[in-house]
């Protein structure tokens, strides 16, 4: 399903996408080529972190300046 909605994001020339991960479970979203963020929180004291994947330019078209 992650796989899908990845493929979606970047056929509509999403820019970047993100998700809060909890931290144990970060490792498994990094499979995605997912990076980690610097954002942390903390919720029912469980560990959490911001996760985030950037699209580079394929399908867009460039506008000139």
């Amino acid at each position: 399903m992650l796989h899908f909605l990845l493929n979606e994001a970047q056929k509509r020339d999403v820019k970047r996408i993100w998700c809060n991960a909890r931290k144990e479970k970060a490792l498994i979203d990094q499979k995605f080529s997912s990076v980690e963020t610097e954002q942390c929180f903390q919720r029912d004291r469980k560990e959490y972190m911001v996760i985030e994947k950037v699209f580079l330019l394929t399908n867009r078209k460039r506008v000139r300046e």
